[in-house]
């Protein structure tokens, strides 16, 4: 093999190898072990938002079934020299949620070297782990690996439209390959201590309306939003995609919108059971956050069923942390839609909980088990193999 086929074949062991990290969340009590100064998450419960870190960094490699992957954290001053570029192992966490062009995404929507801001919770039991612990000895995993649990990711394109600011471009260098940009707020206001130069080339995707730019387009003074790689590394980043109005933005968020909800129709929305009734054979659901709300929608319509119309219901699909169900098609047990309340919201919560009934109660409809819901109107298909945790 060639020494780049090798570097790719042990980077494809690494990602696989993830998934066999601990996955579990929360830590194993043991009293030898000593208090964690880090907040620790807790099984079944959503997490306190204030205690998350907010971490920058790349995406460089996921399992996109896992939900697993590797981040490549962006230089800072706090780092030594000789751990710039490490990466960290991740795992979202069953409630977490990705936003990508301004619209909710999944791990598998996200371009590997796509530049992302993520909120982390510390993970105890990862670095207990023998094999960690000699990747980070050997500085094949940063320091900070222990932040290792995920609970959002998004590219800076959603936190422009988040924070409601935008790129000003101030000064663009065709021969040198440079573009000179300040962030302010909407208004202009609040603009940053100092601008930032950025690489740009002629691989640099520039949208314009309903279309395709090109880098003649970029005008001094100008509004945009952009992307970019090897953020840190190269002078301020290399830019991958700019969007030069706001036809081009909207564009951009209406597609993956459409990918997001293709991709929940059909493989169901994720929450976690928080109440069994065995005697009246109920169960209530609250849904994870991340997706559409108006995917909710679904869930209160009266749906086909056997060519004839009937009240809303439900099929749940048993799945495990990772969101994997073992085979919708055979496994899915179908279920009246008792009730539909909204709760309080949480890091993690969409804040809406169903209440169903089952047609028959399965051994995983148990208290904090993960479940998959299809509204009525979706219909269950079938799922590529790997994607099944019964193939």
């Amino acid at each position: 093999m060639t020494g780049h086929t090798l570097r790719l074949v042990a980077l494809f062991g690494l990602v696989v190898g993830l998934s066999l990290l601990p996955a579990q969340q929360g830590n194993k009590k043991n009293p030898k072990d000593k208090p964690s100064p880090h907040y620790q998450i807790e099984p079944g419960q959503f997490p306190d938002a204030s205690k998350a870190t907010s971490i920058g960094g790349e995406l460089i490699a996921i399992d996109r079934v896992n939900r697993t992957g590797l981040f490549r954290l962006d230089r800072t001053d706090a780092q030594s020299r000789g751990n710039f570029d490490l990466p960290v192992p991740f795992t979202m966490l069953p409630y977490g949620s990705i936003v990508y062009h301004g619209s909710p995404a999944e791990l598998r929507d996200i371009p590997l070297g796509t530049h992302l801001h993520g909120l982390f919770y510390h993970n105890d039991d990862l670095l207990r782990d023998p094999v960690v612990k000699e990747k980070i000895a050997e500085r094949r995993f940063a320091p900070e690996t222990g932040f290792s649990w995920v609970l959002h990711y998004e590219d800076d394109f959603s936190q422009c439209r988040r924070l409601k600011r935008t790129w000003r471009i101030d000064a663009i260098d065709l021969e040198k390959k440079t573009l000179t940009a300040t962030g302010i707020g909407l208004d202009g206001s609040k603009p940053d201590e100092r601008a930032s130069i950025f690489q740009i080339n002629d691989a640099s995707r520039i949208y314009k309306g309903t279309g395709f730019g090109s880098l003649a387009d970029l005008k001094v003074g100008a509004n945009v939003l952009m992307n970019f790689t090897y953020r840190t590394m190269k002078l301020s980043g290399r830019v991958t995609d700019v969007w030069l109005d706001e036809q081009s933005q909207s564009l951009a968020s209406e597609r993956q919108l459409a990918i997001h909800r293709l991709y929940q129709r059909e493989h169901g929305l994720a929450g976690w059971i928080d109440r069994v009734d065995d005697k009246a054979k109920t169960i209530t659901v609250t849904l994870f956050d991340g997706f559409d709300p108006k995917l909710k929608d679904d869930f209160g319509q009266k749906a086909l069923l056997k060519d004839v119309l009937v009240p809303p219901f439900v099929a749940i699909a048993v799945a495990e942390d990772s969101l994997r169900a073992y085979d919708p098609i055979n496994d899915i047990k179908r279920a009246p839609v008792l009730e539909i309340k909204a709760v309080p919201v949480a890091p993690g919560c969409s804040g809406w909980q169903i209440t169903c009934q089952p047609d028959l109660m399965l051994e995983g409809f148990r208290t904090k088990r993960i479940v998959r819901l299809y509204a009525g109107g979706w219909g269950v298909t079938d799922l590529p193999r790997e994607e099944k945790l019964f193939p």
